[in-house]
């Protein structure tokens, strides 16, 4: 991986920071001159799939990314939960870990169910959960559809979970109205999922 050389006309290329290869690839949004002395000082900021990050570059280096996702993972990625296989298998972070009311969680699991990535075909939902451009080069489709179910599986297992604090603490109208709050076809899916129909 090649370094690149920080300026204003960074904006909108994909880059990789060679310190935290866990961050994966992200798009420059912004690239601000915070010092005109030599070399100047720029303050980048990148959106990854893990979320936005601002960098101050020197001392931060950038990197065009690599040519594609890489399956083999060293040992302490595995014992991470850290491969692109569990990427694949894994709950987004902000749904799983939000801290906050139970109403406030179950809504964060039940958004899963909305239109986007729910509506993805196959390999543009491994794309999403991942950031490999070309999934079906990684993993076969038997994979991919296997990994999906794994998903599947943890994100029903969730809103269960999640409901059932919700209905030990709330009558049976307060859930049907929490219910109701959903937007279609999230509403649906959720229904599905509780075994309401």
């Amino acid at each position: 991986m090649s370094e690149i050389e920080v300026t204003e006309a960074l904006v909108g290329r994909k880059v990789c920071n060679p310190a935290r290869p866990e961050w994966g690839t992200g798009t420059v949004e912004r690239v601000v001159r915070q010092s005109a002395s030599a070399p100047p000082t720029f303050r980048v900021t990148i959106r990854f799939q893990s979320g936005q990050r601002v960098l101050l570059s020197p001392p931060a280096r950038l990197t065009e990314p690599a040519a594609g996702v890489q399956r083999a993972a060293g040992w302490l990625d595995s014992l991470a939960g850290t491969t692109p296989d569990d990427r694949l298998r894994s709950l987004p972070d902000d749904a799983v870990n939000l801290l906050g009311s139970a109403h406030e969680r179950f809504l964060a699991i039940a958004a899963l169910y909305a239109g986007g990535a729910a509506d993805l075909p196959l390999h543009r939902w491994a794309t999403a959960q991942t950031g490999c451009p070309d999934p079906l080069s990684q993993w076969t489709r038997d994979e991919l559809a296997a990994a999906h179910d794994a998903y599947t599986a943890r994100r029903d297992a969730l809103l269960r979970e999640r409901y059932a604090v919700l209905r030990a603490k709330l009558t049976p109208s307060e859930c049907a109205a929490l219910l109701a709050e959903l937007d279609e076809p999230a509403r649906s899916r959720v229904r599905q999922s509780l075994g309401m129909g």
